[in-house]
């Protein structure tokens, strides 16, 4: 008879042949929709011991991001913030510098971006 270990990792690397971007979590489930009850950790282990770990993705450069503050009536950029992130602190930071400078419009209009959405924003 043979090693139950033995057919677990040749169906495992059946499994990663075949589904190339699949990992040991959908290899687990695949056993459990074929009726075949294996602890994942053990399903983690031979995927392991067998080198069919999945790459990592690369992560993404990050952009900077711009804060643009802009007088509608007149198109003039008021001012203008880039940062790799901009927190909610530079939003609250940056018109109260052109109100200093200009004076405070009767008016503001902002794009729902998440970083309008914080408590530092909304005590102004």
């Amino acid at each position: 008879m043979r090693d139950p270990q033995v057919i677990l990792r040749q169906k495992i690397k059946d499994y990663a042949q075949t589904c190339v971007r699949y990992g040991y979590q959908r290899i687990h489930i695949l056993f459990e929709r074929e009726g075949i009850h294996v602890n994942h950790k053990r399903v983690y282990r031979l995927y392991r011991i067998e080198n069919l770990h999945l790459r990592k993705k690369s992560t993404r450069k990050r952009v900077p991001r711009p804060l643009t503050l802009i007088d509608i009536y007149t198109r003039e950029c008021l001012a203008l913030h880039i940062a790799q992130s901009i927190k909610a602190e530079d939003v609250v930071n940056v018109p109260n510098r052109a109100w200093y400078e200009r004076g405070k419009p009767e008016s503001i209009r902002v794009d729902n971006g998440y970083e309008f959405i914080s408590k530092a924003r909304l005590q102004v």
